[in-house]
């Protein structure tokens, strides 16, 4: 068998085998096929591998063109797109821009709105209510008091005189309260202290030291209101002492003048809360302090139902006692009435200040139970 290899003929002497006339005959024997030998390229660039030709690019790009290094290439193709940058005058109107000109626009009025609204709160939270006073002695004296209040207040009540003479009264309770500051003994309070005849044996060396010190150098420290009890009208100066402990001063108009309610302003009672339990069997006291309130206090079954009861405490509202008045009596509803008990439209403060006298019922009660006889002022002054 012949090797079929032996039969092919290269395609240069298939060339040769051509009859030279140009015929289109060729010479090559009858089953015989020619094979053709593909031309080899010689260019250099296809014996580069990827790798040469990533380093060649590499290389190239950090190489300096016209003077430049790759850092100053790119700065110059900043430059040129700055130069292409469309102008203000194109870009106005367009969507983008007026998107940002009008988070710009509600940024400004936020800015300029919000310190308005600070202002406007200080200014609310700040402000002074309609009587008290933040000014300076004397003429000079702002009172604050709206025209419309100092032309209806009622000219026959017993606050007449302090409406009428506001400047005055204020003068004169401030030089009270000076005296006292320099005082040292009850005996230098005669012409200060109302009814001094009764008062004064109460009065002791260390209760006049210890009611001296009374801030009165800043008048913006210096509140004031007005009040009557009984017929007695008075006013009240309220500020800080030396050492920043609040006081609340009372001043009455009497006879003799302006005169320093030491009783009211210190809170005293006939028999102290604290001494009520062994002192009060037997006796009806008369007693300063603050009166409260709440639900849970009475009973809805049984005989204590018929009982509204209350919380009595001292001044400085550490001692309390329990004391009672017949539910649904006229006593009670006044409570009730001081405390805003009850009612739908208005604060209810847990406790005010008050003088009721209380006695101690004989039978059927704790030892620190008393009943409550009546309610003298809804304050600590009281008419005499």
């Amino acid at each position: 068998m012949s090797n079929p290899d032996d039969n092919e003929i290269p395609a240069e002497e298939e060339e040769e085998t051509r009859d030279p006339g140009g015929e289109g005959e060729t010479t090559v024997p009858e089953g015989m096929r020619v094979v053709r030998k593909r031309r080899k390229r010689k260019s250099e660039s296809s014996r580069q591998t990827l790798y040469l030709k990533k380093r060649e690019i590499l290389r190239e790009m950090h190489t300096e063109e016209d003077g430049l290094s790759l850092k100053g290439q790119v700065e110059r193709l900043k430059e040129v797109a700055k130069e292409k940058e469309v102008p203000m005058e194109e870009k106005w109107g367009s969507v983008n821009h007026r998107r940002r000109g009008s988070r710009w626009v509600i940024l400004a009025v936020a800015a300029v709105a919000l310190p308005l609204v600070v202002l406007f709160v200080v200014l609310a939270v700040t402000k002074r209510p309609a009587g008290v006073t933040t000014g300076t002695s004397g003429s000079l004296l702002n009172l604050d008091e709206p025209v419309e209040a100092i032309s209806a207040f009622d000219r026959t009540s017993p606050q007449a005189w302090f409406h009428e003479n506001s400047v005055k009264a204020y003068d004169l309770a401030l030089k009270l309260l000076e005296q006292c500051n320099t005082a040292e003994h009850p005996a230098q309070l005669a012409e200060i202290v109302r009814d001094s005849e009764r008062v004064l044996p109460k009065i002791s060396v260390e209760d006049v030291k210890g009611a001296s010190d009374y801030f009165l150098s800043d008048p913006r420290e210096i509140s004031w209101e007005y009040g009557d009890a009984g017929g007695a009208g008075y006013m009240v100066l309220m500020g800080r002492r030396a050492d920043y402990t609040s006081f609340r001063a009372y001043f009455v108009k009497t006879d003799e003048g302006l005169k320093l309610d030491w009783e009211a302003t210190w809170g005293l009672s006939d028999i102290p809360v604290k001494s009520l339990v062994a002192e009060g069997k037997g006796k009806t006291s008369l007693i300063r302090g603050w009166v409260g309130k709440q639900p849970y206090y009475d009973t809805e079954k049984g005989r204590a139902s018929t009982q509204s009861w209350y919380i009595i405490l001292e001044p400085g509202r550490e001692e309390f006692v329990w004391a009672y008045a017949p539910a649904g009596s006229n006593l009670d509803e006044q409570l009730r009435g001081i405390l805003s008990y009850g009612r739908m439209v208005e604060s209810r403060p847990d406790e005010v200040r008050a003088t009721v006298r209380l006695s101690k019922p004989s039978l059927g009660f704790r030892e620190n139970e008393f009943e409550i006889q009546e309610l003298v002022t809804t304050d600590w002054v009281v008419a005499r």
